[in-house]
C-alpha cells in the first residue's frame, strides 16, 4: 500500500539508490526511499532552513534534506570518505 500510494521517489534519487546498490560493498548504509521521504517531510514540518548531516555516504539522505529546504537554505555534509562522497557530489550537481 505504501509503495503504491505514498512513496514519491524522483528519478535522480532512484538512480543514486541503484548506483549505491551496485557500486558499494555496504549498500545497506544508505537509507531507504521510504526513510528519505520521511526525512524530507520532517524537515518541511519543522521549517528547517539549515541542516547538518554527519555521515553522508553516497548522498541519498542529503538529497532528501536539500529538496526540503527553502531556496536559501543551507546543508552541511560531513564524511571522511572521499570515495563515497565523490558519488554524492555528482548527484548534488
Amino acid at each position: 500500500y505504501v509503495d503504491a500510494n505514498w512513496l514519491r521517489e524522483p528519478p535522480i534519487r532512484r538512480r543514486l539508490r541503484e548506483e549505491t546498490a551496485s557500486k558499494t560493498p555496504l549498500p545497506t548504509m544508505q537509507i531507504s526511499a521510504h526513510q528519505g521521504q520521511q526525512l524530507g517531510l520532517l524537515a518541511r514540518l519543522v521549517n528547517a532552513r539549515r541542516a547538518v548531516e554527519v555521515g553522508t555516504f553516497t548522498g541519498y539522505s542529503s538529497l532528501c534534506i536539500a529538496e526540503a529546504l527553502p531556496v536559501d537554505g543551507k546543508l552541511w555534509c560531513c564524511d571522511v570518505s572521499t570515495e563515497w562522497t565523490t558519488i554524492a557530489r555528482r548527484y548534488w550537481k
